[in-house]
């Protein structure tokens, strides 16, 4: 479901076509519809004319007024794919610097084997300014607690620009 959703050329019309073919996707497409409903609300009572999380993940449209709202339900309890929506939904230069400590709270709450701990290091990645460098050097020089996140922080270093 995830690698569909980020795939761009995958439709809605591509999944009226799977729902009527196979009965348990039209069950886990309700289910995901279902869970991400409040998130979707708080989106739409912002202006955005969104019916999935996803939508903001696909667009290259601008949307700072989303960020604090994002933030607000980063940490509330979904279903993979809908958090996973979201934090990619962070992804973006609007993320800066607010997205910052939200997310890093948020990373280090995940658990130790944790997959999506890469997603949440891009968007700590996005989100950081100048000032945290020293928080991110702190991360990496203590326990890897994340291996994949871990990398990305080394390779954001790497890179980094004033």
């Amino acid at each position: 479901m995830r690698q569909l959703a980020s795939d761009s050329l995958w439709t809605r019309e591509d999944d009226q076509k799977m729902m009527e073919k196979n009965p348990a996707f039209k069950k886990k497409s309700a289910l995901l519809d279902y869970d991400q409903q409040p998130v979707v609300r708080d989106l739409r009572a912002v202006g955005l004319d969104i019916t999935d999380v996803w939508d903001l993940v696909n667009t290259s449209d601008s949307y700072p007024e989303a960020i604090p709202v994002l933030l607000k339900h980063i940490n509330l309890p979904y279903i993979r794919a809908i958090k996973e929506g979201i934090v990619r939904s962070l992804i973006v230069k609007e993320s800066r610097p607010i997205a910052f400590r939200p997310v890093l709270a948020a990373y280090h709450a995940l658990a130790d084997n944790d997959m999506d701990t890469y997603v949440y290091a891009l968007v700590i990645g996005q989100a950081m300014t100048f000032e945290d460098i020293d928080e991110i050097i702190t991360i990496i020089g203590g326990r890897v607690k994340h291996p994949s996140g871990h990398k990305v922080f080394i390779e954001l270093l790497a890179r980094w620009r004033k």
